[in-house]
Order: structure tokens, then sequence, then C-alpha cells
């Protein structure tokens, strides 16, 4: 009985070593792969333009000059204390009128943030409100939180807030919006701490 044939394992044959000058050559060209950016698969898609809006184009139009001759009336005077700014423009020269009615403006609200000084005009208003404590629920809930307004603007921080806040807003010529956002703080403080509407009706600033 003859034995099978065993047919000889052919070994690997090692590799070629490489010259010094193939293996400088290979690590040089490694590095150029390594450092090359790869090209992306796909075409980037090319981006929107931004369109940069000016900040101008997003405020109001409004005259820098706070010595303007149209300038509307303050929202923040007593209508007697209005009248009397009128009486006073009327009688100075035209050229300088401007001048009187800032100064008389800015001369009131300074004098409303002086404590005890500020009294009179608060006292006043809110004599005016009294009578309205005994009419309907909601015009005495609107006589109440006017007359509760008037309280703290006798004291000297709501003061010098409100008054202030009204002649940077008088400068910058920029009375309107300043009031419309007073107006909504306003009504949102109030909103928040009288959410049952007992001293108020809901979403009224009461100023």
């Amino acid at each position: 009985m003859s034995k099978p044939s065993i047919k000889p394992v052919a070994k690997p044959q090692p590799k070629p070593t490489p010259s010094p000058e193939e293996f400088e050559a290979q690590q040089v060209e490694r590095l150029k792969n390594l450092y090359q950016p790869k090209q992306a698969a796909t075409t980037p898609l090319p981006k929107a333009a931004t369109t940069i809006t000016s900040t101008a184009a997003l405020l109001p139009d409004r005259d820098p000059n706070p010595f303007r001759v149209d300038d509307p009336d303050p929202t923040d005077m007593p209508a007697a204390v209005l009248e009397a700014e009128h009486a006073l423009v009327e009688r100075t020269p035209e050229v300088i009128r401007p001048y009187v009615r800032e100064g008389y403006e800015a001369s009131y609200r300074v004098s409303q943030m002086v404590p005890y000084a500020n009294a009179p005009i608060p006292i006043t208003e809110i004599i005016k409100l009294l009578p309205g404590l005994l009419a309907g629920n909601t015009e005495a809930k609107d006589s109440a939180q006017g007359i509760v307004n008037q309280l703290l603007l006798t004291t000297p921080p709501v003061s010098f807030l409100y008054y202030g806040y009204d002649e940077v807003a008088d400068l910058l010529n920029v009375e309107e919006q300043a009031q419309d956002q007073k107006e909504l703080l306003y009504a949102t403080v109030w909103d928040t701490l009288d959410p049952l509407f007992l001293l108020h009706n809901e979403g009224n600033p009461g100023i």
C-alpha cells in the first residue's frame, strides 16, 4: 500500500527591502497625502447670502435735536402745569422758545424728584380720583389704581425713575416710544401683583 504524497508548502518570499532613496520618497509622499485636504465627495451647496440690516432701518426716524420746534407735549404733566408752560412759551421770543420749553420741562421733572416738595401734585391728583371710588366697579378700580400710582410717585426711588426716564426720553426725542414702554411696564407689573384684579382693571397701566 503506497503512502500519499505530501506536497511541500511554499514559503512566502520576503518583500524586497527598499533602498534608502526609495524609502525617503515613500515617506515624503505619505506626508504630502497626510496634510493635503481631502476633496469633498459632493459639491458643497453655496451659502445663502447674508443680508445685513442697518440698525437705522430698525429704529424710527427721529430728529436728534432736543430743541426742535415741533416737540410734542409731555405726558407727565398735569393739565394746569402744561397750560402754564404754553403761556410762558408764547410770551418768549420765538428764537429761544425751544430752550425755554426744555428748561421748564426739565425744572418740573427735577422738582418732582425732591422728597416732600413733590407731594402737592400727587395729592391734588388723588383728590380728583377720590369720587371715582364710589362709582361703578370699573371706574372704582381705575381710581384705586391711580391713587396707588400717585402715592408711589411721592417716594424718592419711584419719582426719580419715573421723571428721570421721561427727561432722558425727551432729550432723545423718543417720547412716544418711551411712553408706550412705560405704560406696558406698569400694566405688566399691575397684572402680576394684582392677579385677581381687585384694585385695577386687567391690562390698564393707570398712568
